[in-house]
């Protein structure tokens, strides 16, 4: 701050705090002319002219803290009057989620934070996410929004009026980066430190709707999928003669299904009272969700078992056929 008086920050023994710098630069995809910045500072800027003029939006967004940090930036993929921000303040011991949306290049502000618990009283509980660090927007379904926070991945289908944390592979550590990649329709999450993971085809995700939740069971549309081998790299290999980067996709045809889970519940409660009645209170095996695969000359050629489970379900069929 005393560049011309002092030399900078060397000479500079006020013990000023050395922050003012921009984090997050989100241009926008629908219009080149829009950029977003983000300081450490709290401050939110927007241009629509290319970077000759700017205007400090900061104060229009309601019930933040001065001088809250703002990670990131997600500029609209559908609207570039449209962005969405974060802010955290946790080095000031507050965990408060801070999500914030425009539709106006910043003139007002809504929060996307008012159906969710924030307080630290319950920390530990599902439903705690802790404060934010990154926000994606799904490239095909604007109201599908991916959220990374302090304590995992949360996921809202309906554009942050409610969230739910996604619990399946992905643990409860600080979520740092998310991006959709363009082609195999994969979410890419990054993390503080523990590892990366990848959350395979999440066009599935596109299609959840009220009226899908209410099936009983829906099967999700199965993408192409190709027969292939992978040669073995050249020079010989003692086994474990390798480094662990990561796991790869399991090969084969990906089939997503849903089974509703108040469904199955009201069948457990029936096959339990059945079981008191009828068989001295043993309850009869889990029941298994039988799969069929079949040619395009409509021949059975394979048979797939998964166990029953409500909610999103997943197995690969790796291609073999089993029934003669």
């Amino acid at each position: 701050q005393k560049q011309e008086k002092s030399g900078g920050l060397t000479y500079d023994v006020t013990n000023a705090e050395n922050h003012t710098s921009i984090v997050t630069i989100a241009p926008s995809p629908r219009d080149r002319n829009v950029i977003w910045v983000g300081t450490d500072d709290g401050q939110v800027q927007i241009t629509r002219d290319g970077g000759k003029t700017w205007t400090n939006v900061t104060g229009r967004i309601p019930k933040l803290p001065d001088n809250t940090w703002c990670p990131h930036i997600e500029a609209s993929k559908f609207a570039g009057s449209t962005c969405y921000a974060v802010f955290e303040d946790h080095r000031r011991s507050n965990w408060t989620t801070y999500i914030y949306k425009t539709e106006n290049y910043g003139k007002k502000w809504k929060s996307l934070t008012k159906n969710n618990p924030i307080s630290l009283a319950d920390a530990g509980a599902p439903e705690e996410w802790g404060f934010a660090h990154v926000i994606e927007q799904d490239p095909v379904k604007k109201e599908l929004l991916y959220l990374g926070t302090e304590f995992g991945l949360f996921i809202s289908f309906n554009d942050g009026k409610n969230w739910m944390k996604w619990k399946h592979g992905v643990p409860t550590v600080p979520v740092r980066a998310l991006i959709v990649h363009p082609r195999d329709h994969d979410l890419i999450i990054g993390t503080h430190g523990r590892a990366a993971f990848v959350l395979d085809d999440v066009r599935p995700l596109r299609s959840i709707s009220e009226k899908l939740l209410a099936k009983q069971l829906h099967v999700f549309e199965v993408v192409a999928a190709y027969q292939h081998h992978i040669k073995a790299v050249a020079g010989y290999h003692f086994p474990a003669d390798a480094i662990f980067q990561g796991e790869n996709r399991a090969y084969g045809a990906l089939i997503t299904y849903y089974l509703n889970p108040d469904q199955l519940n009201k069948e457990k409660k029936v096959d339990t009272e059945k079981a008191e009645n009828v068989n001295n209170g043993k309850v009869k095996k889990k029941k298994n969700v039988n799969i069929e695969i079949y040619s395009a000359s409509d021949k059975l050629v394979r048979k797939l078992e998964n166990p029953v489970k409500g909610g999103l379900n997943r197995i690969f069929w790796n291609f073999p056929e089993n029934i003669k």
